[in-house]
Order: structure tokens, then C-alpha cells, then sequence
């Protein structure tokens, strides 16, 4: 899989686009790629979706944003790797990416490696 979070959110898998149309759905999966491999708690996503004022639904409402997110990844990597993938873990959520799925983490580490490179003076002429 592929997760893009340099510039608009998208995921690929299989060279395909995995869609999530709900903007706050959308916003939910941002935050969580932002914090990749970390626990995300519930307050924090409330939070990121409505600031000062959230709903009297707020909780349930985010969990329904996870179902779409979860929903989403199961028909594009089937629910094993799903699981695998967004893991429900008290008081929160967290989505599982290795670093070379994450576009935000091949680019770090491309700049490391390029500032090596020409820190050594190894810098294409």
C-alpha cells in the first residue's frame, strides 16, 4: 500500500486509488497517517474534527468515521490485513504503516540520504 500525506490524502493499493469520500472521514485518516504507528487517543481525534464545539455524538460519530476508514481498507486488502492495519486499541486508534508506505518517511529519509551525499561530496555534476 501506498499512503500519501504530502499534499491530498490518498491511499493506492495495487496501483489502484482507495477512496474515502466523507471529508471528516478523510480528516480522520490524515490524522491518524500524520501520527503513523502511534496511538491516537478519541479526545484527540474529537478534537482535530471539532474543536471547541463538538457534538453530543462526537464519540460515536468518530467511531463511524473509523468503520468507513476500516471499511475502505478491508475491500482493498481484506480484513486480515485491515486489522492488521488500523488497530483499535484503548483509549484510541492506530494505523500501523511500515516507513516505505508513507510518502512523508521516504521523503525524510531521501533528504538524509542526500545530505550525506553531500556532506561526503558525493553530488552528481
Amino acid at each position: 500500500m501506498e499512503f500519501k500525506i504530502l499534499g491530498s490524502v490518498e491511499i493506492h493499493h495495487d496501483g489502484l486509488p482507495c477512496q474515502l469520500t466523507a471529508p471528516k472521514a478523510r480528516q480522520t485518516l490524515a490524522l491518524l497517517l500524520s501520527r503513523a504507528n502511534q496511538l491516537v487517543d478519541t479526545a484527540t481525534l474529537i478534537d482535530e474534527l471539532w474543536s471547541d464545539e463538538p457534538p453530543r455524538s462526537a464519540t460515536t460519530t468518530t467511531q463511524t468515521y473509523i468503520y468507513q476508514i476500516r471499511k475502505m481498507l478491508r475491500r482493498s486488502v481484506g480484513v486480515e490485513q485491515a486489522e492488521r492495519i488500523l488497530r483499535t486499541q484503548q483509549p484510541g486508534y492506530s494505523l500501523q504503516v511500515s516507513d516505505d508506505e508513507l510518502d512523508s518517511k521516504v521523503f525524510e529519509r531521501l533528504a538524509e540520504q542526500g545530505r550525506h551525499e553531500a556532506a561526503d561530496g558525493n553530488l552528481p555534476g
